[in-house]
């Protein structure tokens, strides 16, 4: 799977996006990110919780896992 053009832009975009990448993490499939923007960068510029600063530390370890 490619994504491209990744633009997360709220705290709901973020979850939604963390959801896909658990489908696919889960689905054992591959995925390209094709995108100008730093994998540790995806969440930039929105307010994570305290109490779910380990669920995203855990998306962006995945995405990191499903692109290598």
């Amino acid at each position: 799977m490619t994504l491209s053009g990744i633009h997360i832009q709220s705290l709901d975009g973020a979850k939604r996006f963390g959801w896909l990448i658990e489908v696919i993490y889960g689905g054992e499939c591959s995925l390209t990110v094709s995108d100008a923007a730093e994998r540790v960068g995806l969440f930039a510029g929105i307010d994570i919780p305290d109490h779910m600063q380990l669920e995203f530390r855990r998306i962006l370890s995945r995405v990191h896992e499903l692109t290598c």
